[in-house]
């Protein structure tokens, strides 16, 4: 497993853009139900599965929910690698795929900007965790959903010498270059 490199300084740029755009991150008053959690984080794994998924393979089955479930004693919000299966496809007795994905949301991160950050470590390489690509699409996915100042975000990304890429993916580039 390859190390985690720059953890600590996405977790340190993330609470400073952040910030800048009234937004607390972890928000115990005005966290979102679970059900809402779940109907969002679904909602973002559906639009951009098959958009920017890095490890994206038409021979796999993917999933076409998510489920948060609280983490209770849990110090971080966690996403596990798993959106998709190779193999015979589960369905319920009404035919519907029972096939999901959990997401682990401890109290207090059920917010918009946590739900993008664990989404983005599902759409990137399962090899980066908060490497260039990942913050790339973190980046993208805030920029797009929820209006935060592209510009603003790579001036301090560069500040802060993270790393990220925007061209690591056509489609990414592609769509980073129509939000300018």
């Amino acid at each position: 497993m390859s190390k985690d490199y720059q953890r600590k300084k996405v977790y340190d740029w993330e609470k400073k853009v952040w910030s800048k755009h009234n937004e607390k991150g972890w928000d115990y008053e005005n966290q979102m139900s679970p059900k809402a959690a779940d109907k969002y984080a679904t909602e973002l794994w559906n639009k951009y599965k098959n958009k920017l998924c890095y490890n994206f393979d038409p021979r796999d089955v993917y999933c076409s929910q998510v489920k948060t479930k609280n983490a209770k004693g849990r110090g971080r919000p966690c996403m596990k690698s798993g959106f998709w299966y190779s193999g015979r496809r589960k369905y319920t007795k009404n035919g519907a795929q029972s096939y999901y994905k959990k997401m682990h949301l401890p109290d207090g991160s059920r917010t918009k900007v946590v739900i993008i950050h664990e989404i983005s470590h599902a759409l990137a390489p399962r090899r980066v965790h908060h490497g260039s690509e990942f913050v790339s699409i973190y980046v993208y996915l805030m920029a797009k959903e929820l209006n935060f100042n592209l510009k603003y975000m790579i001036k301090t990304l560069n500040e802060d010498n993270l790393n990220f890429n925007f061209n690591f993916s056509k489609k990414l580039g592609r769509r980073i270059k129509s939000l300018n």
